[in-house]
């Protein structure tokens, strides 16, 4: 099969769990869950051993932990995982500049073209999976559409790169379940309710009895058990991120502390060399949160700047905006959008030290582009004075 016809996914399946077991090794091979914040919080990934006992994603973390007292329940780490997904990004997108973020690990590639690079499919895979570490058991399907490619990868093996021939793909589609459909929840459990668990059960439905029972979602899912994707494929503008982390010594919801925590990550973030002469626009600024959630605003900065104090101050206007349901552990700025800095005329008595120096030079520099000092002084000549004009009296200034 030819690559410059093809549409790859890589996925990395249950990756909450894998991070969560590279951070915990001894964790490994024990009943293991990650759960949303929050006093209701709720299972959203779980391990194998987890799995054999009964506990599935969706499950309230109380209720799993009565099903399985040997269950071990870890927070969401979004943090890990934001860091994890920007990593994997710019490491497949030296391999393919055209690729789009589907989920959490989970990207799509158009590798059209790329066939004059490499020997096969099978090359192009591999050079996919080097991108990723093994232990976290990453696969790669390659097939004529993006929905065929991630079934694909879903049904291989870890490590291993899949490719869908187009007479493939209808047997590839025919024996999926249903939950692979990128369709809402509620969606999914109708069709099952339905009696229609396989991909193919869907796709031997006629289209007009599928939209008649689900809308727009039934006519999406006719589509995609054909093997069609109805979305065009449309790539990431990818750009090297400007990030700087604070991790906090303490958890803290105090409003002073996370203001100095604000300047420092932002003088931080203006000392970077690669920020050296640009204006910050628009900034992130990420709260990560001890119970593993986050909270985050975006602020614009009128015209840009580079000015620490005003940067500052529409870091703590927007931290005044968020409200904190938990202790924060770590900050993160993110500079979204970039500009030319803006011309920068010191004030004159801005420095103390200095104010006279500066202003004499300043004079000399005029008097000798314009031949005498352009610049004048109101002077008070007749102090009693009736009329304003005979009172005071425009000088030339000389400091």
């Amino acid at each position: 099969m030819r690559c410059d016809s093809t549409i790859g996914c890589l996925v990395i399946p249950h990756l909450p769990i894998r991070l969560a077991l590279q951070q915990y090794p001894t964790l490994v091979g024990a009943p293991l869950a990650i759960s949303t914040p929050g006093s209701r919080a709720m299972l959203i990934d779980c391990s194998p051993e987890a799995r054999e006992r009964g506990i599935r994603p969706g499950m309230v973390t109380r209720e799993a932990q009565n099903l399985c007292p040997q269950l071990t329940v870890l927070p969401d780490d979004p943090l890990a995982a934001a860091s994890f997904q920007q990593r994997l990004v710019q490491d497949l997108y030296q391999v393919c500049p055209t690729l789009r973020r589907r989920g959490p690990g989970c990207i799509d590639l158009d590798l059209r073209g790329l066939d004059r690079h490499y020997a096969s499919a099978e090359a192009l895979g591999a050079a996919l999976l080097a991108c990723v570490d093994p232990e976290l058991g990453p696969r790669v399907g390659i097939a004529s559409s993006a929905f065929v490619a991630f079934v694909a990868a879903r049904r291989s093996q870890p490590g291993t790169v899949a490719v869908v021939s187009p007479e493939q793909q209808g047997r590839l589609l025919e024996r999926s379940p249903v939950e692979l459909l990128p369709l809402s929840q509620e969606t999914r459990r109708r069709l099952e309710r339905f009696g229609l668990r396989r991909v193919g059960d869907v796709g031997r439905l006629p289209l007009t009895a599928l939209v008649a029972q689900l809308g727009a979602e039934g006519q999406r899912a006719w589509h995609l058990a054909h093997g069609q994707d109805p979305d065009p494929f449309v790539a990431e503008q990818i750009s090297h991120p400007i990030i700087e982390l604070l991790r906090l010594p303490a958890a803290t919801s105090l409003s002073s502390d996370l203001a100095v925590a604000g300047r420092i990550v932002t003088s931080r973030l203006l000392a970077r060399r690669d920020l050296q002469g640009q204006a910050i626009r628009r900034l992130r600024l990420d709260l990560f949160l001890e119970h593993g959630g986050t909270a985050g605003r975006t602020a614009l900065i009128k015209g840009g700047t580079r000015d620490l104090k005003r940067l500052v101050d529409a870091l703590t206007s927007q931290m005044q905006q968020i409200a904190l349901d938990a202790p924060v552990i770590a900050l993160q700025l993110e500079a979204l959008e970039l500009g030319e800095a803006p011309p920068y005329q010191p004030r004159l008595g801005h420095e103390v030290h200095r104010p006279i120096t500066r202003l004499r030079s300043a004079v000399a520099e005029l008097s000798q582009r314009y031949g005498t000092s352009p610049l004048y002084q109101i002077v008070e000549v007749n102090r009693w004075a009736r009329l304003p004009e005979h009172r005071w009296a425009l000088a030339i200034y000389e400091p």
